[in-house]
C-alpha cells in the first residue's frame, strides 16, 4: 500500500487512519461535556423528526382514503392507479426534502448552542477557580456573571461567594460569614424562569421553523390533489364538497403534529433542567456551607458527570482556602 507522508511526521496507512479514528472517537466518549452537548443535540433534534414521522403516517393514511375515492369515483380501470397516484405526489414533494434537511440541520445547531448555555455557569466557575490556583494568576481576571443567565441562584451566589473570599484574602482566618435572606431559604433546586424564557425563546424560533414547513409541505399536497381530481374526475358537487373538506382534516393533522411537537419539547425542557439545576443546587449549597464555617465541604455529585470537571476544579480551589487558612 502506498503510504504518504502527513504533517506530523507519520505515514497515513489504512491502520493509521483506524487508529486516529479510534483516538478521536475515545477523546469524545471521555469527554463528558462534549458527551452532553451531543446527547442534548440528539433530544432536540429528534423531536422534529419524530414529528415529521406522525406528519407522514396521518398523511399516508389520508391518502389511501384518497385514493380509494378516487377509484370509486371514476378511475377504477386505470392499471396500478394506486402506484401512479402516490408517483405523483412524492415527485411534486421531493422538493421539500432540502428545506426539511436544512430545518433538521438548524435545529442541531441549536441545540448545540442551548446545550453550550446551559453549561456556561459551571464553566465560568471552574476557569476562575483554575485561574485562582494558577502560578501565572492574572490580577485582573475577576468571576464575571453574564448579563442574561440561565441559573441566577447559581451565578449569583458564586458571584457573592468569590467576593467574600476575595475581600478577606488578607485575613488570618476565614470566619464565618453571614448569608443574605435569600439565600439562606433555600432548600432545594428552585424554578429558573430565566432558564425556561431561554429555552422557550430558542423553541419558538425552531417551533416556527416547523410549523412553516409543515403547513407549506400540507398545502402543496392539498393543491395537488385538488389538481389531480380536476384532471382526473367529472365535475361534481359531492366530489368538490369531499375536496373543499378534506383541508380541515389537513388543519386537524396539522393541529395534532404540532402539538405533539410542543408537549415533547415541554418534556424535554423539564428533562435539561433537572440535569443542570440539580448539580447548581449541590455547587451552591457546598459554598453556602463554606462560607458558614464548614470548611470540610465539598462537591460530590453521583451521576451528572458532565458538571465533574468543573466541580473537581471548585473542589481544589476549596482545598487551597482550607489550607491556606489552616496555615494562619
Amino acid at each position: 500500500m502506498k503510504k504518504f507522508q502527513v504533517g506530523y511526521g507519520d505515514l497515513l496507512t489504512m491502520e493509521g487512519i483506524k487508529t486516529t479514528f479510534r483516538k478521536f472517537k475515545n477523546e469524545i466518549t471521555n469527554n463528558e461535556e462534549v458527551m452532553f452537548r451531543l446527547k442534548t443535540s440528539l433530544k432536540m433534534t429528534t423531536i422534529p423528526i419524530f414529528s415529521f414521522l406522525i406528519l407522514g403516517m396521518l398523511l399516508n393514511i389520508m391518502m389511501k382514503m384518497d385514493v380509494y375515492f378516487f377509484q370509486a369515483n371514476s378511475v377504477a380501470g386505470i392499471a396500478g392507479f394506486s402506484e401512479i397516484f402516490y408517483d405523483y405526489f412524492f415527485d411534486k414533494l421531493s422538493h421539500f426534502v432540502p428545506y426539511i434537511a436544512a430545518l433538521i440541520i438548524f435545529v442541531n445547531i441549536l441545540a448545540l448552542y442551548i446545550s453550550d448555555i446551559m453549561l456556561r455557569p459551571f464553566r465560568n466557575i471552574g476557569d476562575y477557580c483554575e485561574q485562582k490556583l494558577s502560578k501565572k494568576e492574572d490580577k485582573d481576571f475577576s468571576y464575571d456573571t453574564d448579563f442574561f443567565t440561565d441559573l441566577r441562584l447559581l451565578t449569583r451566589f458564586a458571584d457573592f461567594f468569590f467576593s467574600i473570599i476575595e475581600s478577606r484574602k488578607d485575613d488570618q482566618k476565614l470566619d464565618p460569614v453571614e448569608i443574605p435572606t435569600a439565600f439562606t431559604k433555600v432548600h432545594k433546586p428552585i424554578f429558573e424562569s430565566s432558564f425556561f424564557i431561554h429555552y422557550g425563546l430558542s423553541i419558538a424560533i425552531s417551533f416556527l421553523a416547523v410549523t412553516a414547513t409543515i403547513y407549506a409541505f400540507c398545502l402543496s399536497l392539498n393543491d395537488g390533489i385538488i389538481s389531480l381530481a380536476q384532471k382526473t374526475l367529472p365535475y361534481n358537487e359531492k366530489i368538490n364538497f369531499f375536496l373543499e373538506q378534506q383541508s380541515t382534516i389537513l388543519d386537524d393533522i396539522i393541529l395534532i403534529v404540532l402539538a405533539s411537537h410542543i408537549v415533547l419539547y415541554i418534556i424535554l425542557a423539564l428533562n435539561l433542567y433537572s440535569r443542570v439545576s440539580i448539580p447548581a443546587f449541590g455547587i451552591f449549597s457546598t459554598m453556602r456551607a463554606f462560607l458558614k464555617g464548614n470548611h470540610d465541604a465539598r462537591v460530590h455529585l453521583i451521576g451528572h458527570t458532565y458538571v465533574r470537571p468543573q466541580c473537581r476544579k471548585l473542589n481544589k480551589y476549596l482545598d487551597h482556602l482550607q489550607t491556606k487558612y489552616s496555615k494562619k
